[in-house]
């Protein structure tokens, strides 16, 4: 009988090992409390087109959310030099304006718990943990369970940080259809890295084995260890990874941008210093994003669904980010089942949740789930989770919010484990 106890992170504060402690980084985060957090709404599709134009028209400002049709709130974060111009820029476009928050203060002054005990513990997948944190939990996990759940080292980041799949099957030799799963690739994106680890627990639990099954999971919980302890310790809104190149002042890549399909032919940002979007130097110049795509070729065969989580806006997302009028061959089916992902979550007592095309809501190339269902997974999609607290998702909020999250993998999983159920081997 499998009994999941999820296993948390020991960090050894004292040479006599007899205490556990929990130590407190006191960080002075890029203050923010002098922006300004301002919804600008579209009231039809001319307004729309020039919202989608606001991100490239200029670069300082921080677009949090994209609208993601008529009546839809792009949500803005402006600095104090650039208030004037957004207010110009809505005004001659006749755009709904509604200041959400002055002097926006809320990644001010955080203190992040390096949360450390001795003992297993299920309370941490309800918390937003550090990198150790993490590696620890799924090390500890894969030792405890080793008939259910193994670690492939994958390699490092650009920090040095360790990358390593879990995959988790009842029959790693049946040959099973996978899912791939991947978290955490913007930095900031706290919710989505802590739904991966949630995934986790909820597949080793025993009340759950059914979910494994002629299907198996591979799922890298954190794409970008480098870019989510800088957003942890220094600065809260940082977005890209943590490369460094030579004659350049500026850091990091967006790796949603950094894939090798249609890479850089379309609101392709290609100054190294802009915030959020870089697209890199050349497709794949990320180790991250390397990292992702030496999964899906070596799993190429197997993998029937890729998952990428995000946050935020309540947004399935699927292919194609570049052209709205190109469509998926199969766009029927990854239609209708992101639309029975999202119900399920909804009659779980999610909030409900927009099924669309990724071009639908903007324009964009070299993003992972465009490459993957360019390279042949049949099912590709982006789950942009939670809304109504930008990247700051209340931590208290965690245990009500992720399991309908869960409902909808299930839901994916009972998709792929029916279509392609002939091209593995059926276990008793």
């Amino acid at each position: 009988m499998v009994r999941l106890t999820f296993c948390v992170y020991g960090i050894i504060i004292m040479l006599s090992n007899i205490h556990c402690s929990r130590r407190f980084l006191n960080i002075n985060y890029e203050p923010y409390e002098n922006h300004t957090l301002i919804l600008l709404t579209p009231n039809d599709e001319y307004q729309l087109n020039d919202l989608k134009r606001l991100g490239e028209i200029d670069q300082e400002l921080d677009i949090l959310k994209h609208s993601a049709g008529v009546l839809n709130s792009l949500e803005v974060l402006v600095p104090p030099n650039k208030l004037n111009f957004l207010q110009e820029f809505a005004r001659k476009r006749r755009l709904q304006t509604n200041v959400k928050a002055n002097n926006y203060g809320r990644y001010k002054d955080v203190n992040i718990a390096n949360k450390s005990a001795k003992f297993l513990s299920t309370k941490l997948i309800y918390h937003y943990n550090s990198y150790q944190t993490i590696r620890q939990l799924c090390k500890n996990t894969a030792q405890k369970y080793p008939q259910l759940m193994q670690l492939e080292f994958l390699g490092k980041s650009f920090e040095g940080r360790y990358l390593q799949l879990v995959k988790i099957s009842k029959n790693p030799e049946a040959n099973n259809p996978v899912i791939f799963i991947d978290a955490g690739i913007h930095a900031r994106e706290w919710v989505s890295p802590a739904t991966a680890l949630y995934f986790i627990h909820m597949l080793l639990d025993r009340t759950n084995a059914a979910d494994l099954d002629n299907v198996d999971y591979y799922i890298l919980p954190l794409v970008n260890p480098d870019g989510y302890e800088f957003s942890r310790t220094k600065k809260r809104m940082w977005r890209k990874t943590r490369s460094k190149r030579k004659g350049s002042k500026c850091t990091g890549v967006d790796g949603n941008r950094n894939y090798g399909y249609k890479w850089a032919t379309i609101n392709a940002v290609t100054n190294p210093c802009n915030f959020a979007t870089y697209v890199g130097p050349s497709a794949f110049s990320e180790a991250e994003t390397t990292i992702v795509r030496k999964v899906m070729t070596t799993y190429l065969d197997r993998i029937k669904l890729y998952l990428t989580l995000h946050c935020y806006g309540q947004l399935i997302l699927y292919p194609w980010g570049w052209d709205k009028a190109e469509k998926p061959e199969n766009i029927e089916r990854v239609h209708a089942l992101g639309v029975k992902a999202a119900a399920a979550m909804v009659k779980a007592g999610s909030q409900p949740f927009k099924v669309m095309s990724a071009s639908e809501l903007y324009l964009t190339t070299g993003s992972s789930t465009d490459y993957a269902y360019h390279i042949g997974i049949p099912y590709s999609y982006a789950i942009e989770l939670t809304d109504g607290y930008e990247f700051d998702f209340p931590e208290s909020m965690l245990h009500s919010t992720l399991p309908p999250f869960y409902k909808s993998l299930q839901t994916f999983a009972e998709q792929i484990r029916e279509e392609y159920r002939n091209t593995s081997i059926l276990q008793k």
